[in-house]
């Protein structure tokens, strides 16, 4: 009846973890967290690349983000990672299935985690027979929405979590059995587990001074024991030495410094907003409800509870404690990325505070069920309902909220498209403005480059690195990239493209270029255009207008906007229909005569749909204007697609900075 038990508890495991996951186990990386997940996917990719050499983990990037924010570039690919044994697992099922497709690593990593969580259950049987107890730690534990979330993805949290579980029960069956080999076992899976993720040292340490505590009590040392953690700690500080080694010699794409809380009030703020933002992504209303009954109870009955404890019960929650304080470190030292990054709370608090559980409940007295595993089976099922559908409300929140970066879409089958250009895989590919660095070049199939940001300063440098090729999302090219950076239109020549990217190389010469022609608008049909000269009437879609006359661009009358009015000329297209479009382009050009040097001399779109504000964009135009001298200037605006129809778009200067400025031939035009 118990091997049936063990099967029952496998099976729950395994449909919870596979249920939430089956329809995710093959898509790229996308939502919350992309970057990470691919920059884990890339080293994977990497063993490919270097033929297995485990020593020199790569990715596609040739500039990394440390030391420097991704400003200076390198000769190789290589950089620093936390032991890559999971990245390198994945690899080797790519070899053995043939395939870079993203289910190997995310199908081995899902696997990893629901074995992860039968040790969990083979833990529980440690402490109390109770076979619904030993279900519910199971249910609360697999039920959490970040576990969930991660539990098929490509972090190493999740696979060092279980190996971390692993390597605890392996430990405290030691203490049960008094089998050496179980501590050995136990130690080795913690030894893994901590060098693919540092931070799960905290168990170690807890480990150690647990037993450290033993031995001032009973004035004995185990040596065996002693060499074992001595083995584990020489393991991870040989690596830890290693990796800084790959860091300084190569950069790396990711974090190696702590970040905390700079002031008390920073650290307040800091928790209140990860409570506000995390907590019901961590667990449930029921599961905060299950765990502080359970403590509720143990601490009131906590005279008559103490009488029961043995020497293992008292190790454990000693190691509990002991971890606990340990994790509180761990946050106060990286308060920063907890505000982000929800997955560092599966490397700290989520595994004591399920340890907590399974001790604090296994001390509750329960009813007998008379080893009715059925009965078991159903009530835990009862309970898991709602924790299941509070998992699904969260991730289909993620979703929604935590929209999909649309790298992945804009990207899909880009490699093709290069190999129709004849593009070689060798050619460096310089990319920017994706949401992470090695996402859009693992899609291409090729090594590069990637501007996280588009600040100017960063393109302008980016555009003199020795990239072969330039691929720029179209729709981020009009609303982020060249708005910050107009002078890449007389910079790169476009080569080809689809509907969604399109490639550059280097312009040879230095003929100027205008930005109708760069992003070949007038290949596009016109639904909306209007002229202001100041020089005829102006129709009744045009407002705040001021002018001056002999101080024209062209004719006789200029508007202008002093420092004593924050609204220049406005001009409003009424009932536009921008439904079900894949994007809508509002083209503006001007002359712009500055009376002195501009600041927040802005250039706004607004779209209003049924009275109710939609979309608000702005280009400051400050820097590029000339004192007492008339500049054209083009901006570009792109209006994402929406099911609104009969809508207003207002086109208007924003004098934010209290400027003196002239204007003319203000010519717009909707694409």
């Amino acid at each position: 009846m118990n091997k049936l038990y063990k099967y029952l508890v496998l099976f729950i495991i395994c449909i919870v973890g596979i249920g939430f996951n089956y329809n995710r186990i093959n898509q790229f990386p996308q939502n919350i967290h992309c970057w990470a997940q691919c920059d884990r996917y890339a080293i994977a990719l990497g063993f490919l690349d270097n033929n297995g050499d485990f020593f020199h983990p790569q990715t596609f990037v040739y500039n990394k983000q440390f030391p420097d924010e991704f400003n200076t570039i390198s000769n190789s690919t290589i950089t620093s990672v936390d032991f890559p044994i999971y990245d390198y697992c994945a690899y080797l099922l790519m070899n053995l299935f043939n395939t870079t497709d993203p289910w190997c690593f995310k199908l081995f990593s899902l696997i990893y985690s629901l074995i992860g969580f039968f040790y969990l259950y083979k833990l529980t049987t440690l402490f109390t027979s109770s076979k619904f107890k030993q279900m519910l730690v199971i249910v609360f534990a697999i039920t959490s929405p970040v576990v969930i979330y991660f539990q098929a993805g490509m972090l190493p949290s999740t696979t060092s979590l279980a190996n971390t579980i692993i390597g605890i029960y392996f430990i405290f069956n030691y203490y049960t059995s008094n089998q050496k080999k179980h501590f050995f076992i136990g130690v080795l899976f913690l030894t893994i587990a901590t060098l693919a993720r540092l931070p799960f040292i905290i168990t170690i340490i807890a480990l150690m001074a647990n037993e450290f505590l033993t031995i001032l009590k009973s004035k004995k040392i185990k040596w065996f024991i002693v060499f074992s953690f001595l083995i584990s700690l020489i393991s991870i500080l040989s690596y830890l030495q290693y990796n800084a080694y790959l860091r300084n010699t190569y950069g790396s794409l990711f974090l190696s410094s702590l970040l905390p809380a700079k002031t008390y009030e920073e650290l307040k703020e800091i928790v209140f907003t990860v409570c506000d933002r995390w907590l019901l992504h961590y667990f449930s209303i029921y599961h905060y409800i299950m765990i502080f009954g359970a403590i509720l109870f143990y601490l009131i009955n906590l005279k008559k509870i103490k009488s029961t404890l043995n020497s293992i019960d008292s190790l454990f929650i000693r190691f509990i404690i002991i971890n606990f304080i340990g994790v509180i470190l761990f946050f106060f030292a990286m308060a920063f990325q907890f505000l982000s990054h929800d997955y560092y709370f599966l490397d700290s608090f989520y595994l004591p505070i399920v340890l907590l559980f399974l001790f604090t409940i296994s001390k509750i007295p329960t009813f007998s069920f008379q080893k009715n595993n059925t009965i078991i089976g159903w009530l835990s099922l009862l309970i898991a309902i709602p924790m299941c559908i509070h998992a699904q409300s969260i991730l289909s929140y993620r979703k929604t909220v935590f929209s999909p970066n649309p790298t992945v879409e804009r990207f899909y089958n880009a490699d093709k498209l290069l190999a129709a250009l004849q593009i070689p895989k060798t050619a460096k590919i310089l990319t920017i403005n994706e949401d992470g660095p090695n996402n859009p070049l693992i899609l291409l199939k090729r090594k590069g480059y990637s501007v996280i940001w588009p600040e100017k300063e960063k393109i302008s440098n980016a555009l003199n690195w020795p990239f072969d090729y330039l691929v720029l999302d179209n729709a981020k090219l009009i609303t982020s990239i060249y708005p910050n950076y107009p002078d890449i239109k007389n910079k790169i020549v476009k080569i080809g493209g689809n509907n969604f990217i399109s490639v550059y190389i280097k312009k040879q010469n230095n003929e100027t270029t205008t930005v109708k022609d760069f992003l070949n608008i007038n290949l596009l049909p016109i639904s909306h255009h209007t002229k202001i000269s100041f020089d005829t009437i102006l129709d009744s879609n045009t407002s705040n207008v001021d002018t001056l006359s002999n101080v024209a661009y062209s004719g006789k009358y200029a508007g202008v906007v002093t420092s004593k009015n924050e609204y220049g000329v406005t001009y409003k297209f009424k009932n536009v229909d921008i439904s079900n479009k894949e994007n809508t382009i509002v083209y503006i050009s001007s002359f712009i005569n500055a009376l002195d040097k501009p600041k927040d001399l802005l250039i706004t779109v607004s779209v209003s749909c049924n009275n109710k504000d939609l979309y608000f964009f702005v280009n400051d135009i400050s820097e590029y204007c000339n004192i007492n001298t008339w500049t054209k200037h083009e901006n570009i605006f792109n209006i994402p697609k929406t099911k609104e129809k009969n809508c207003d778009i207002n086109i208007f200067i924003w004098n934010k900075g209290k400027n003196t400025i002239l204007y003319d031939d203000i010519d717009i035009s909707i694409y």
